[in-house]
């Protein structure tokens, strides 16, 4: 959350699995988590383009307070990120 607050250039999906080491299907299930989050406090979502780009939106910043508040830890890992995670 803080990384797409931060981050200038163009963020994709799997420039974001590449960096934490995890599938794309996690970064997009996290997004989504995110996503419910601020629409639940009638917030702008956050977009996911063409190509995997995503692209937060403006005011994505002030949102940060109520995402950290979230626990993310609840998504499931995929089989092949179980296994890594117990190495």
């Amino acid at each position: 959350m803080q990384l797409l607050s931060k981050e200038k250039d163009e963020i994709t999906v799997s420039g974001f699995a590449e960096y934490f080491q995890v599938s794309q299907k996690t970064i997009r299930n996290d997004l989504k988590e995110i996503n419910t989050i601020l629409n639940q406090n009638q917030r702008e979502e956050v977009l996911i383009q063409s190509g995997g780009r995503i692209n937060p939106p403006e005011n994505f910043k002030e949102s940060l307070s109520l995402l950290l508040e979230g626990d993310f830890y609840n998504y499931k890992l995929s089989r092949k990120e179980r296994r890594q995670h117990r190495q």
